[in-house]
């Protein structure tokens, strides 16, 4: 029977309630569960495997199951993707931070 570990833990206790609670995994890690990380992280599988000096080959083997996925790999994977999950990007920070722009074409028409 697979090892079941415990999500990363949070890195700050005072998390609001309103984020997911961390999804459990187990070792070995599966091309699934990587498939799934790598989709939570926002990157593409051709964008994972040139992060870790993969070829894209290696990353495709291992997410068909084919070829092992080293633990330390897959926790590294699962708390990037635990990290996305619990700490989502801002909603709406560009509207509220975006200055107008002043558009003024009497200077240009004037040239």
């Amino acid at each position: 029977m697979p090892e079941v570990l415990e999500p990363p833990v949070r890195p700050y206790e005072t998390v609001p309630d309103f984020f997911p609670p961390p999804v459990p995994f187990t070792l070995p890690y599966t091309g699934e569960r990587m498939r799934w990380a790598i989709e939570i992280i926002g990157w593409t599988v051709n964008q994972f495997a040139h992060r870790m000096d993969m070829s894209q080959g290696s990353t495709r083997q291992m997410l068909a199951g084919k070829r092992f996925i080293p633990d330390t790999l897959g926790i590294w994977l699962e708390t990037l993707a635990q990290t996305h999950l619990t700490f989502p990007k801002p909603l709406g920070w560009w509207e509220k931070h975006r200055q107008p722009v002043d558009v003024d074409d009497t200077e240009d028409a004037a040239v």
